[in-house]
């Protein structure tokens, strides 16, 4: 195995621990959008109700 594809073989690694780490940032956002939606619904709902 030459030094060049060691270098790649790294790079490879790194890129696609970096892409799993993007991968579960963007799905916590979407759960915190998708839960904050819901509440607001239920607020909604609830306020609607009230009056």
């Amino acid at each position: 195995m030459s030094n060049k594809n060691k270098i790649q073989g790294k790079y490879r690694k790194i890129m696609r621990e970096k892409e799993t780490e993007e991968d579960k940032k963007s799905y916590q956002i979407g759960t915190i959008l998708a839960i904050s939606i819901l509440v607001l619904f239920i607020i909604l709902d609830v306020y609607s109700d009230g009056l």
